[in-house]
């Protein structure tokens, strides 16, 4: 089995590019937040512009991080070609052609106007020089590759030999547990509806956190009674509780996602329960004290 490499495309560096610019701003919003941080906890001056900053540097790496995936799934791209088929492979998925399904192979680089009913399933881009045309009964296939020629002779060597087993043609997905859990609208949801109330926590607490007093009442008990008091930078453990119980119950799910979604849809939810809980406690501590 040989493997092919489609053209390198200039998009990829442009993913890069980016990508370290993006790191860049990131890096020059940490050096700012380092001598807040080097503060103790008591004296940090938490607001909505150091909360803004803290997001921003997250956003910035986040943005980042999807630009190089983007970059490194672009420069997956390759083929192999046996017996049976050509499978095209790329970050993600995997294709199958089979070669006994080919009727005919151009290399005009262009699709075919006589077979323009059928549906194009395009595999990269290139030059028409590096581009192959394949047709199947019901698809056409245009592939980018470095090496044209030696592929197409390649490709009639392995058909003048015969398929030896059988291969179906299409897609399958090889995507990542992360990818196949919120693949589900439901898993979406519910963590598009926890990351929302966990930064709804830190807003809250961020705006009313300049007002606060050194010394704060803590209320833990059903029925409002003051359980004791503590320094008001107690307050910041309840997002932080928030976001670890988000992050570690989001990775449960995903890590069991082959076994059950509903297990990890659960935790989820009960991710959800304890952000609307630590919701509520914040709101009784900053209203508490008007």
């Amino acid at each position: 089995m040989k493997g092919w490499r489609a053209p390198y495309r200039f998009q990829i560096t442009l993913y890069v590019v980016a990508a370290m610019a993006l790191l860049g701003l990131a890096g020059a919003g940490v050096v700012q937040l380092l001598p807040f941080v080097r503060l103790p906890v008591d004296e940090w001056p938490i607001s909505l512009s150091l909360l803004g900053l803290v997001w921003g540097i997250v956003l910035a790496i986040g943005v980042a991080g999807q630009l190089l995936g983007r970059a490194r799934q672009q420069a997956s791209l390759r083929y192999q070609l046996d017996r049976n088929a050509i499978t095209v492979y790329q970050r993600g998925w995997r294709y199958t052609i089979p070669l006994d399904q080919i009727t005919a192979v151009h290399a005009q680089g262009q699709p075919l106007h006589a077979a323009a009913a059928k549906p194009l399933v395009r595999f990269g881009r290139a030059r028409a020089a590096q581009t192959l045309i394949l047709e199947t009964p019901t698809k056409q296939y245009q592939l980018a590759l470095r090496s044209r020629d030696q592929f197409a002779h390649e490709l009639q060597a392995r058909r003048q030999l015969g398929v030896v087993q059988r291969q179906f043609e299409g897609l399958q997905r090889t995507e990542s547990r992360w990818l196949a859990f919120t693949s589900s609208a439901t898993a979406r949801w519910l963590t598009l509806l926890v990351l929302a109330l966990n930064l709804g926590l830190w807003a809250l607490l961020a705006w009313y956190y300049p007002h606060l007093p050194e010394t704060i009442p803590v209320r833990f008990d059903p029925i409002g009674g003051t359980a004791g008091t503590r320094s008001r930078s107690y307050t910041l453990l309840f997002p932080a509780v928030g976001m670890a119980v988000s992050w570690t119950n989001f990775a449960l799910a995903v890590g069991g996602s082959r076994r059950t979604r509903l297990a990890g849809e659960l935790l989820l939810v009960g991710a959800l329960l304890v952000q609307l809980v630590l919701l509520a406690a914040i709101w009784f501590v900053v209203t508490g004290l008007r």
